[in-house]
């Protein structure tokens, strides 16, 4: 049970961003991740 919760868990905190951000605003998500790594 520890390692299906640790492996939602790491797709979790892949995909929450992507769910955040509304369809018709995916450039939305590549300049907030763009911005900061840079």
């Amino acid at each position: 049970m520890k390692e299906s919760i640790k492996s939602r868990a790491s797709r979790a905190l892949s995909t929450p961003l992507r769910l955040s951000v509304p369809e018709h605003q995916p450039n939305a998500l590549g300049d907030a991740i763009e911005e900061p790594t840079q």
